[in-house]
């Protein structure tokens, strides 16, 4: 049983919040607030409340290092921006400096550096937590990104101090199990995106659990290879072909539907967009010249994945179906985000570039569609795993 706010009084206490300020920052601005703003309305109850608070998050993958690129400076610079109360940036993991800061500021928010700069923190390291957790009297986890790492920022503190879910956590573990349980037929579940071990891993899941699935980006490759296909000198992964052919097998068997691409835009390389008469160059999933890349779901399969999301009355989409980054191999992505939109059905929208493609779509995204804050996080709860990060906020110490 995950406990929440609602189940504590935190009036006037210390809290330690583990929030997801992992965004894109360009020279040290930040490119999409998305996340950070997610953490407000936890923030904004507990400043109701009287309690000081103390953030922590990670930003990037640096190893256990200081990187001045990946400074959480700048996000907590952005976040005074956003909110009344006066904050402090502490850059330093050294704990004494840190317990000298906070005793000597008057600012009810304070800010972390970046959780990885610690070596401690990917480890879970015991002492780490440890110090950390000795820095407040609870903690709250609204991370929901991270949640799905046993780290020291996201389980390791429980066990010397109480947690309980934020209101972005309860909200996503909320809305995802209800999609994941009573899912309503017809039923469809979208994969794509480049993490293409991961997901065939956590693909196998599904077979069964809902209508139909269906799959796009470098994943699709894969399947289209383990199918036979000559794929040029597209992305696929050559020791996942056996996983691939056991889910198309097993899905057959299961009578549900799987959908792959059958035609596909091409590049001449990933740096080389194939052009012609001014139009992206595609060609059927059968005719892939040897010196071409696969790099998004062609036309025809446009049409098709977007007719069984027209008929659908649950959805799971986790990862574009093309190089996202690159406007050339946008348009199936785009395609398939509008085909949802426009269906309104329940609806779970993990990974960043997915709900990035729902955002550049300009309209107004109705409360049946709900985007995740957490791609990994939102994938592995769906497909029914224990979420390390959730499980131990049971508002005792573990």
């Amino acid at each position: 049983m995950v406990a929440t706010l609602d189940d504590v009084d935190l009036s006037d206490t210390t809290v330690l919040v583990r929030v997801d300020f992992n965004v894109p920052l360009k020279e040290g601005k930040v490119m999409d607030d998305t996340r950070i703003r997610a953490a407000l309305p936890t923030i904004h109850r507990l400043r109701e409340q009287g309690c000081r608070i103390i953030l922590c998050s990670h930003l990037g993958r640096p190893e256990g290092s200081f990187d001045a690129k990946l400074s959480l400076r700048p996000v907590a610079d952005y976040l005074a921006s956003l909110i009344d109360d006066k904050t402090e940036f502490v850059s330093s993991w050294d704990f004494d400096e840190i317990r000298s800061m906070i005793e000597s500021s008057q600012a009810p928010i304070i800010v972390l550096e970046n959780t990885r700069f610690h070596p401690g923190e990917k480890s879970n390291e015991e002492e780490f937590s440890k110090q950390l957790a000795s820095l407040a009297t609870n903690y709250v986890s609204d991370a929901f990104g991270a949640v799905h790492r046993a780290h020291a920022s996201t389980v390791g503190v429980t066990r010397f101090i109480p947690g309980y879910a934020g209101m972005l956590v309860e909200r996503e573990v909320k809305r995802i199990t209800q999609l994941r349980d009573n899912p309503s037929s017809p039923s469809v579940a979208i994969f794509g995106g480049a993490k293409i071990s991961t997901k065939l891993e956590l693909l196998q899941n599904f077979v069964g659990r809902v209508d139909t699935i269906i799959l796009g980006g470098g994943m699709a490759n894969t399947f289209l290879k383990a199918q036979g296909y000559a794929i040029g000198n597209s992305l696929f992964e050559e020791d996942m072909l056996e996983t691939a052919r056991a889910v198309l097998s097993d899905s057959a068997k299961a009578g549900q539907s799987l959908l792959i691409p059958s035609d596909v835009r091409l590049a001449k390389s990933f740096d080389s967009p194939w052009m012609e008469d001014g139009q992206t160059k595609s060609t059927g999933a059968s005719q892939i010249p040897d010196d071409a890349m696969v790099l998004d779901i062609g036309p025809t399969t446009e049409r098709d994945f977007s007719e069984a999301i027209g008929t659908a009355n649950s959805i799971i989409w986790n990862g574009p179906m093309g190089v996202f980054e690159k406007e050339e191999y946008r348009s199936g992505t785009m395609q398939l985000a509008r085909s949802v939109l426009n269906r309104k059905a329940n609806t779970v929208i993990g990974g960043g570039e997915t709900a990035y493609a729902m955002n550049l779509l300009g309209a107004e995204i109705p409360s049946e569609i709900h985007i995740s804050t957490g791609g990994g996080a939102s994938l592995e709860l769906m497909s029914g795993r224990e979420l390390p990060g959730v499980a131990c906020l049971s508002g005792r110490v573990e």
